[in-house]
């Protein structure tokens, strides 16, 4: 039974981890002929890089141009508040154009979709979502065709309600159609994907793409190319299942532990048949009925286990996928077990039988009859070798985890100490939906700046401003004059504007703040100053930079009086001042880390900015602030949303998921600690059984119990220490693997590896230790008798 337990265990943990990686990378797309379905993205050297999206004029110049798709689709998500009961509710929005129903094959549940004429003449009709159906229509089939649905003031026909299970892109509520000159607007872009043509090579439509690219007007940052994606959309993951490679390698080693544990035992068991074996040899069985025996008897065991171990990873795979930061993972990720995943269960558990069966097949076969039958029992040096070197490889699996998992609680707690350059914990960032709510930028502007000294007056207040983002020239008038591409280019005073290809240059992130902004950060603007009330709209433009920003552009030198413009028909903004650092959270590459951000503040009364968020610095309860907060600006406008969190937010995120990794990590852990201690005890112990004989024959003659304890340790520790050794070498290219999770600590961290070894010394020596005890209740005269 504990055989059987063991293969479970390691069935299961592969199975769950490997059914996680399968739901997130190698699940097909349910969509009809997902495998000829691609999306395209454009991307630009210079400036900010477009995800998953097209420029307007490139989705015209592939409408016209491009012959390896069968159609086209485009969309462009957004929301739109719809009154819900009392308040206010924001639905998730897909805006699409008359190729989205052929490419997907949509195929409504109700009703029908949005027909091309509607979608080309704009009509007022919606396709709802199933979830939308049931909350707001309470799933009155007989009636919903033809109801009224009034989304930001406007009414809409429901046409169609749309399938449980489709979703496409993500979790949308409405489906609308795409006004023709959407994508003529400044930030006109959207998603592109299309369904390739039968007989097309995926080379073959890079190739084209290539071309069509080519014939495009270069932008102000350069010459875009148009990337086709492997899927729909990019299965990178990262933010889902991150470092797949580490997490699968890790239930490998569950597997090979558990798989270690019970073929030493099947070994030890085997040389305890051997005088059964020889018997039955010497009764006329042969070699061959001899090793069915023993193989037989193996896969019903690897039965048992399979059986267990399908129970185990449906268990394991509810307890893997909990620990998934479900914020990111994408609406067609489904994670029930797939069949075909069950039957490559029972065929790793058969195979695994097989494995663990025919070797000590081979050895309880053994010819040499006479030696066994005349009682040369005790076990062969080749067996006992075999199982202390298993004995070791499970060993040498432990430190790895463990070592891990250590380095991932070490890494948890410098997270949780490190700082971002001003007390993010102790900050509120609202940020209220604005444009969703019809308001023009002057008047957000005035909406906030009246409701301001009210929700300073709160209690738990202690400062207040404001921040939003830069949109420098990107305004209609500027655009258009550009053939509607916004100019990304950065110049500086010693660059002139009829340059049309300056030097690249660092991007930095563009903010417009308030003169309050540094102050409620704790920031130190020095040498120069910060933004005044002086600083208002008419006067000279001006600028702080962030002194990693101000060191890229100008090295050591002080940047004051110096210029710099966004975009050659941007206003030149003079350097005032130079601001503090603040650290930049990278969670999307190889490693966490934290590194001065490149920023470049401008102030709210001089220059454009979009997405206003108001910033709070609390003292007291965060929550019982926001709510205040929120409700204050709610009874000022009910229909405005107002979104909200801290702004160590983000790092609070990455924080819960390196938690949840190392809590996962731990616990294979701690599964492998356990089958590496029972491992060895039980294999101490049948090895000290088969032994009996010599041990009374030694204490006979006069050999006391601490001579027998000291030979049994020094036949112990050297496996013991070369499962060490071998450890220490594989955790320190397993650290590597783990590295996207560590942060702050090296993977040749002294305290990981000295608390694995030690943990493991102890539970070695004490899983070798116990079964001597056994030696002090020998029976001698039974013993010899036998």
């Amino acid at each position: 039974m504990a055989s059987i337990v063991t293969l479970a265990i390691g069935i299961g943990a592969l199975a769950a981890i490997g059914n996680v990686f399968y739901a997130v990378y190698l699940r097909p797309f349910p969509f009809t002929d997902s495998e000829r379905l691609a999306a395209i993205t454009e991307y630009a050297p210079r400036g900010p890089r477009i995800f998953s999206s097209v420029s307007g004029p490139t989705i015209a110049a592939l409408q016209r141009e491009q012959r390896a798709f069968e159609r086209l689709a485009v969309f462009r998500a957004s929301t739109a508040p719809v009154l819900d009961g009392d308040g206010v509710r924001y639905l998730a929005v897909l805006l699409v154009d008359t190729g989205f129903a052929a490419v997907l094959d949509v195929r409504p549940r109700l009703g029908r979709f949005p027909s091309r004429q509607e979608i080309e003449s704009g009509s007022q009709v919606v396709a709802i979502s199933d979830r939308v159906f049931r909350s707001l229509f309470a799933a009155d089939s007989a009636a919903v065709i033809g109801r009224a649905l009034t989304l930001a003031g406007t009414s809409f026909t429901v046409v169609g309600v749309m399938p449980p299970d489709f979703r496409f892109p993500s979790r949308t509520d409405v489906w609308l159609p795409l006004a023709k000159d959407a994508l003529s607007a400044p930030d006109g872009e959207a998603s592109v994907v299309g369904k390739i043509k039968r007989g097309f090579t995926r080379s073959q439509v890079r190739a084209e793409l290539a071309v069509v690219a080519s014939h495009l007007q270069p932008s102000e940052r350069g010459a875009s190319s148009l990337i086709l994606q492997h899927e729909v959309l990019d299965r990178s993951a990262q933010n889902v299942f991150p470092q797949p490679g580490a997490l699968i390698g890790i239930a490998v080693l569950v597997l090979l532990a558990a798989v270690t544990n019970v073929t030493n035992l099947f070994m030890a068991r085997a040389t305890a048949r051997r005088g059964e074996m020889a018997l039955r040899a010497s009764l006329g069985a042969t070699h061959f009925q001899l090793v069915r025996l023993m193989l037989i008897e193996s896969l019903l065991l690897s039965m048992g286990a399979v059986v267990c171990g399908v129970a185990t990873a449906l268990l394991m795979a509810r307890f893997t996928t909990a620990f998934l930061p479900t914020y990111t993972i994408p609406p067609w990720v489904r994670f029930d077990l797939d069949p075909r995943l069950l039957a490559s269960c029972v065929g790793l558990g058969v195979v695994i039988a097989l494995s663990i069966g025919l070797a000590p097949a081979r050895h309880g076969s053994s010819d040499r009859l006479m030696e066994t039958l005349r009682g040369a029992s005790g076990g062969s040096a080749t067996s006992r070798l075999s199982g202390r070197l298993g004995a070791s490889f499970q060993i040498a699996m432990g430190v790895v985890l463990v070592i891990g998992c250590a380095l991932l609680v070490r890494s948890y707690a410098r997270l949780g100490v490190a700082s971002v350059g001003y007390p993010a914990a102790r900050i509120l960032q609202l940020e209220p939906q604005f444009d969703l709510a019809g308001y023009s930028r002057h008047r957000a502007m005035l909406f906030v700046e009246r409701h301001l000294p009210e929700l300073e007056s709160l209690a738990g207040v202690a400062g207040i401003a404001t921040r939003g983002y830069y949109l420098g020239e990107r305004t209609r008038d500027t655009v258009d004059a550009l053939g509607g591409r916004p100019d990304f280019r950065l110049f500086l005073d010693g660059d002139t504007v009829r340059d049309r290809t300056p030097r690249v240059r660092p991007w930095p992130r563009q903010f417009v703040v308030d003169e309050n902004y540094f102050a409620l950060l704790g920031l130190r603007v020095e040498p120069g100053r910060g933004f005044t009330r002086q600083d208002v709209l008419g006067s000279r433009p001006v600028v702080v930079l962030s002194r990693a920003f101000a060191s890229e552009l100008w090295g050591g030198k002080i940047p004051l009086g110096r210029q710099i413009q966004v975009g050659a028909r941007g206003p030149a903004h003079t350097v005032i001042g130079v601001v503090d650092d603040v650290n930049d959270v990278n969670l999307t590459g190889a490693t966490i880390s934290f590194r001065p951000s490149l920023d470049a503040y401008f102030y709210a009364h001089q220059s454009l900015g979009r997405v206003f968020g108001i910033y709070i610095r609390v003292e007291g309860d965060i929550g019982a602030v926001q709510r205040a907060v929120v409700d204050a600006m709610r009874r000022a406008d009910p229909t405005l949303f107002v979104r909200g969190e801290t702004m160590r937010a983000d790092l609070d995120r990455f924080m819960r998921l390196q938690r949840k990794v190392s809590v996962l990590v731990g616990a294979f852990a701690a599964i492998v600690l356990g089958l590496s201690a029972v491992g060895l005890y039980a294999l101490v112990a049948y090895n000290l059984a088969l032994r009996t004989r010599e041990m009374a024959i030694r204490i006979a003659l006069g050999a006391k119990f601490p001579t027998l304890v000291k030979m049994i340790i020094r036949e112990s520790v050297p496996m013991l220490l070369l499962g060490l050794a071998i450890g220490l070498v594989v955790a320190f290219g397993a650290a590597n693997a783990l590295r996207y999770f560590i942060y702050d600590v090296p993977a040749l961290d002294p305290i990981s590896y000295v608390a694995a070894v030690s943990l493991m010394a102890v539970l070695g020596t004490g899983a070798c230790a116990i079964p001597m005890w056994a030696v002090r209740r020998i029976d001698i005269n039974r013993a010899l008798r036998e």
